[in-house]
């Protein structure tokens, strides 16, 4: 049983139901910065999942919700959480409303007894927060856009991948993964390296997979690709999202503005399937694709993740 120093803090109950989803409707947030959505809808939206789930959120073995009456606010915390990339355990504050700093040493005590390295959180672009004060730092950034691609009048080729691309694809990612770790982690490369080479071998790239991909070809030559989870859906709308998992170039193709055609050309073929929306996340260490994302397919922020160290 997790549990943790009380004070002005404590767990919250079927009797918090009406206060948190009062405080959840009320919070003030910026209005999306691509979908449509205003602030409004964007915190009414959530407090009416927790009106008609309140029941279920207490019940999950996974999540802690805290409630404080002064200063009033509530954290949500999920338990087990791990890091995608790094493995890393760590506690994700899914939402929080008012100071975090009031529940910032209760989540603390959380996180090390749940045995997590960090404390993460996302923020929407322009929203007031004060987690630099709190000892958090940023480390990756979600992107957002609508999908809208363009045909490829290149000379270079780009196609479906198959089964057959497997190893390219294992072998171009080894190259470049160290690019997707995020800012202000630490992490082992041989064993990233070991693990993700293990991953892109057994990729499942066939008909009715959740994963498609595309290869980018100079004459018969691969080098380049671009990776796409599918089944993903746009919070409040519901609207079909592809997540970008993973765009690679070899290096002499680097500033040749292949990635933009490859990106291009397979946005172009989502975009036939009906599919409206794409996101992907970029480390806030890597400014050159950021920029890349924002050019190539017009991109925009959405959020911000955070994360403290349990042990700063």
């Amino acid at each position: 049983m997790l549990s943790f120093a009380t004070g002005q803090v404590r767990r919250a109950t079927e009797s918090d139901r009406a206060t948190i989803c009062q405080l959840a409707a009320r919070k003030v947030l910026p209005d999306h910065p691509v979908a449509g959505l205003s602030g409004r809808q964007l915190a009414e939206w959530t407090a009416q999942q927790y009106r008609d789930n309140w029941a279920g959120l207490l019940a999950r073995p996974d999540m802690v919700i805290l409630a404080c009456q002064q200063p009033s606010g509530y954290a949500m915390a999920i338990l087990g959480d791990r890091e995608s990339l790094t493995g890393e355990r760590q506690l994700h504050i899914a939402d929080y409303c008012g100071d975090l700093g009031t529940f910032l040493q209760p989540l603390l005590a959380l996180a090390g007894q749940d045995g997590s390295t960090h404390l993460v959180t996302r923020v929407l672009e322009g929203q007031a927060h004060n987690l630099d004060l709190l000892g958090f730092r940023p480390e990756i950034s979600r992107l957002l856009a609508r999908i809208q691609g363009r045909p490829n009048a290149s000379a270079f080729e780009v196609r479906r991948a198959a089964a057959r691309d497997r190893f390219f694809l294992a072998n171009l990612h080894r190259q470049g993964g160290p690019f997707y770790v995020p800012a202000h982690r630490q992490i082992n490369q041989d064993e990233m390296s070991f693990r993700n080479m293990t991953l892109y071998l057994g990729l499942d790239l066939g008909q009715g997979s959740n994963m498609t991909g595309y290869v980018i070809s100079d004459g018969n030559r691969p080098f380049g690709y671009v990776l796409f989870k599918l089944g993903l859906s746009l919070p409040v709308s519901g609207a079909p999202l592809v997540y970008l998992y993973d765009i690679q170039l070899q290096k002499e193709y680097w500033g040749r503005s292949a990635a933009r055609i490859l990106l291009r050309q397979a946005m172009l073929d989502l975009q036939h399937q009906g599919l409206e929306w794409i996101a992907g996340d970029v480390s806030c260490a890597n400014a050159s694709v950021h920029h890349l994302a924002m050019r190539a397919a017009n991109f925009k922020p959405e959020w911000t993740r955070w994360g403290r160290s349990q042990s700063e």
